[in-house]
């Protein structure tokens, strides 16, 4: 398959769509849904949460992160991670458009 020609696309677009990309699985909604209901969750609850192991949470918070959903803080051998409201807002006032 070839490549994907963005330049069609306006910036607003191809951020929706990294978005949307990072929102595309299972395991990443739920984990957005648990940060809308608490604020700041830490990692290891995240683990219980989800029901996936370390390695596996950690691969998931990748994504998010780069689509710039969630932030994170370490604390000591874990990390706090936290909603960024401003990009679901954004996805949701394009999806009404």
């Amino acid at each position: 398959m070839g490549a994907t020609k963005t330049s069609h696309y306006s910036k607003e677009t191809m951020q929706m769509a990294k978005i949307a990309n990072a929102l595309a699985h299972p395991a990443r909604i739920t984990i957005v849904k648990t940060l809308v209901d608490k604020t700041c969750v830490r990692n290891k609850d995240l683990q219980t949460i989800v029901g996936l192991s370390e390695g596996s949470i950690s691969q998931h918070m990748k994504k998010l992160i780069a689509a710039n959903i969630v932030k994170f803080k370490y604390i000591t051998h874990e990390y706090e991670v936290s909603l960024i409201p401003e990009q679901l807002e954004e996805l949701n006032y394009y999806l009404k458009q």
